[in-house]
Order: C-alpha cells, then structure tokens, then sequence
C-alpha cells in the first residue's frame, strides 16, 4: 500500500515521484491515524451508520467504564485498518474531557507507535 504522507495536522502533503510516498509501516501508521482523526467531527449521512466512537464521546458520563469502553471500541476500529496486523500496548488516559489513545500498531513492517487525542462531548 501506497499512500501520500502527511504533517502533523494530518494535511495531505504533495510528493514529485512515488520514492516520496508513504508505504509499508508507514503508510499504515498514516491510515490509522487518519481513520481516527475523521472519528473527531464526521457523522454518518445514515443515523444508524454512525461511528461508535462517537456515540461514546458523545455521552455525559466520565470514568473508568467510559475508558475501557472507549479503548475496546477505538482498539477495534484500527484492526480493521488496511496494513494494520494487529494492536499492542494499548493505553487510554483522560485530561478534563480529553481523552487520549495510544498503542503500537502491528505491521508486517514492524509496530508503529501511534498516539491521538479525542475530545469528549
């Protein structure tokens, strides 16, 4: 897999030859990230089509139950991504209504650190 690399923000940023793409490891660390950062803001056109994830963040409630729930739901979420073998050393810790994830991702390229904040509604 083949992907354009980003920055920080997760800004697509412009390549002049397919040696600058992000792939391997990398392009699956890009990709997870990305799925998580879309999670932050986009609803699904279809109410029942929505993002867990979301349904989470959206609730009242803080604490230890919302932790596990929100690190099982976000845990399997990267599974699935595209490159993604598997999810390791998985960590979630909240600061205010912030939360924040973070895990080494399995790849056949070797395990890639990924960490993501997420705000809670």
């Amino acid at each position: 897999m083949k992907i354009r690399p980003t920055d920080a923000n997760g800004d697509i940023l412009p390549v002049r030859t397919q040696g600058e793409m992000a792939e391997g490891g990398e392009a699956a660390g890009l990709l997870a990230a990305a799925r998580l950062r879309l999670m932050k803001g986009d609803w699904a056109e279809e109410e029942g089509a929505g993002s867990p994830v979301l349904e989470i963040l959206r609730g009242d409630s803080f604490g230890e139950d919302k932790l596990r729930e929100l690190e099982a739901c976000v845990t399997d979420v990267l599974r699935k991504t595209p490159g993604v073998a598997g999810v390791e050393d998985v960590r979630v810790r909240q600061e205010d209504r912030r939360y924040v994830y973070s895990c080494l991702l399995l790849t056949e390229d070797g395990t890639v650190p990924l960490e993501q904040d997420m705000e809670g509604g």
